[in-house]
């Protein structure tokens, strides 16, 4: 039996692996598109609290208004990158976590020791033909599918609050800094919010400074209000792409087997 083991994982490597690739790629391409289209204006109505959820906040709305036209293709250029950022090697990842789930699945003992337990192959698995093998290799990789989403989703949120605060801040200190308008007024709403931004406090998904650094942005105290204000807007806004790539991509991954 041990004869079949380099037969059996080399069908793996040169029959699934390819085919499980590129319908990951696929996948995750189509979460970016959807991310991309939608996410800049979302993240601005959220900003200028037009999102239909409330909060909205006049003061802010002018402060997003003054910076002009630009403003609204800087945060598409910040939330691209992040985008493009946090899914690097994401299907890389999600496909090894696939195949060796499969080659785990199908050397593993299987049943009570009788007749799917011969030689350390799951005989069980191979009878059950394409489809079932298909449908038990997607169900053990369940938790991986869920890791690489979880991975993007934190990446993204930890990425674009401090990355779109840093772009405004950016924006204002060309405008005048703390002491034009712009700065004042945001130092009288960052005043009406508490004053505990990162700078004080660590804000669940906020990014950091490098994070600022790396967009092009500056830090600040108008950055530091905006990271706040976005931290917890970003995890709600992403949960249901994230949601819907997991659901996609059990569905994919089925696909890439049965190819």
């Amino acid at each position: 039996m041990d004869q079949l083991t380099p037969m059996l994982m080399s069908i793996l490597e040169k029959q699934a692996r390819p085919n499980v690739q590129q319908k990951i790629t696929e996948q995750i391409n189509t979460t970016k598109g959807d991310l991309k289209k939608d996410l800049p204006n979302t993240i601005m109505a959220s900003i200028k609290g037009n999102d239909g959820n409330g909060g909205g906040n006049a003061m802010i709305s002018q402060i997003i208004d003054s910076l002009g036209p630009n403003f609204m293709s800087r945060v598409t250029s910040v939330t691209n990158a992040s985008i493009d950022t946090a899914s690097e090697g994401m299907d890389a990842l999600l496909t090894n976590g696939v195949i060796n789930i499969a080659k785990k699945v199908l050397t593993q003992n299987s049943g009570d020791g009788q007749a799917g337990e011969r030689g350390g192959f799951n005989f069980d698995f191979l009878k059950s033909g394409k489809e079932g093998m298909v449908n038990t290799t997607m169900a053990a990789s369940a938790p991986v599918i869920k890791q690489v989403s979880d991975n993007m989703g934190n990446k993204l949120s930890s990425s674009i609050p401090a990355s779109i605060g840093g772009a405004i801040q950016k924006m204002a200190d060309e405008k005048g800094g703390a002491g034009g308008a712009i700065g004042m007024a945001a130092g009288l709403m960052s005043k009406f919010m508490g004053g505990d931004g990162p700078g004080d406090h660590s804000v669940s998904g906020g990014g950091d400074t490098r994070t600022v650094e790396a967009s092009g942005g500056h830090t600040g105290g108008i950055q530091q209000m905006l990271q706040k204000l976005l931290a917890p807007k970003i995890l709600l806004l992403l949960q249901p792409y994230m949601q819907k790539f997991e659901a996609q991509m059990r569905m994919s991954g089925r696909s890439g087997f049965e190819d």
